[in-house]
């Protein structure tokens, strides 16, 4: 039997199914077009977690797929603006908020969250496996990288909650 789809393939389309149907769903009592910017894998790196002048980011920035990780912070910020000026109903992040894990990432990340909620549109994330556990979060301010604090599953929810998880 040939199949069309790999099988894990098929919750990532089932729940972007889902997310269409309740968001076409969202109507009171007249029709009403739901506009929704997608931002997928923004790899945010904390500023507060590397130098660029270090030996161990240098190291990371060669040898890694960090090649955007030193921009990391103005792409944060110009997505910020673009939903901002846009104003659409929702901005779905699916994933890889942060680099490799870092809790400092996902607060900057939730930081800037807030500022778009704040400005009117609705923010949902999931989370990525470079998200949760990781494993691989590191700070990069010396000559070698060091451990940084990484994510539960627990800390997650509790610094997104306001994004989807307390809904």
């Amino acid at each position: 039997m040939k199949r069309i789809l790999p099988y894990a393939a098929c919750p990532k389309i089932l729940a972007g199914i889902s997310l269409c149907a309740l968001l076409s769903s969202c109507t009171v009592k007249e029709q009403k077009s739901v506009s929704l910017m997608i931002a997928p894998d923004l790899h945010h790196l904390s500023q507060s977690l590397y130098d660029e002048n270090a030996a161990s980011f240098q190291e990371m920035m060669k040898t890694n797929d960090g090649k955007l990780t030193e921009y990391s912070r103005r792409i944060l910020e110009a997505l910020k603006e673009e939903v901002i000026r846009k104003k659409p109903d929702a901005l779905l992040l699916p994933g890889d908020l942060t680099f490799n894990g870092e809790m400092a990432s996902l607060k900057e990340v939730s930081e800037v969250c807030a500022q778009i909620e704040g400005a009117g549109t609705d923010v949902i994330v999931l989370p990525g496996n470079h998200d949760v556990r990781y494993g691989g979060c590191y700070s990069y301010l010396s000559e070698k990288a060091e451990k940084a604090q990484d994510i539960s599953e627990s800390d997650f929810r509790e610094v997104m909650k306001d994004y989807g998880f307390a809904q």
